[in-house]
């Protein structure tokens, strides 16, 4: 697995992988403008609730609850850019590693949108429902961060660039064959999405990372 995340570093000198990356790092960083904006109108709107044991715990939420949130709100950035880049991304990867394999399907933007747009959904959510762990859990409070966010980045970024070569019965069944493996996958990026300018990268380098990973998956599947 570490090779496979060192190839998928190597490959930003790639240059067809570089003016991809320029373009993901100014939509990841747009949209977590956007969200972070979201979240301060949340936050500000939350000024007073009128609940009178709630009120004074509000400027104490707001500080460390804003940061919590900024963390968290990385991951899901990564998730809502993967596919409008993961053709080219992937197309790069293949081209260096695998030039036997045939030509992909691929993704599309359309398709890659709305299914990173579902999930980004579904993370938001998880997430804030995982928000009081987070802040009251601190022993705790990483585990389940990168648990819940490694499954989800894993199985969206597995699934998103192996189906541009199987069709929807076997790449099920990939996953249920290799679901630890792809959830460690995932948890190695969630873990990236914590490091600062670092998390900017991950949904190239994430894309890169897995598909080494579906190549391992499938050539052990295939006898390879």
């Amino acid at each position: 697995m570490l090779q496979d995340l060192l190839r998928a570093f190597g490959q930003l000198s790639d240059p067809r992988v570089t003016r991809v990356l320029a373009k993901a790092i100014a939509a990841t960083v747009a949209l977590l403008v956007a969200l972070v904006a979201v979240a301060a109108a949340a936050t500000h709107w939350l000024v007073s609730t009128g609940v009178g044991w709630l009120d004074p715990l509000l400027p104490w939420f707001s500080g460390v609850g804003a940061l919590v949130v900024a963390v968290l709100l990385t991951p899901l950035a990564a998730i809502s850019v993967l596919g409008l880049f993961v053709d080219e991304v992937a197309a790069a990867v293949e081209a260096v590693h695998y030039p036997d394999w045939p030509p992909a399907r691929g993704v599309g933007i359309a398709s890659g949108f709305l299914q990173a747009a579902r999930l980004l959904g579904l993370a938001a959510i998880l997430n804030l429902l995982a928000l009081p762990f987070y802040l009251f859990l601190p022993a705790a409070n990483l585990a389940i961060y990168l648990l819940l966010n490694g499954y989800l980045l894993g199985n969206e970024y597995f699934a998103t660039v192996a189906q541009r070569r199987e069709p929807g019965g076997a790449l099920r069944q990939l996953r249920r064959g290799h679901r630890f493996g792809i959830t460690v996958a995932g948890m190695v990026l969630a873990s990236l999405a914590l490091v600062p300018f670092v998390n900017l990268t991950v949904p190239v380098v994430g894309t890169a990372f897995m598909v080494h990973r579906y190549a391992r998956a499938a050539g052990r599947r295939r006898g390879g």
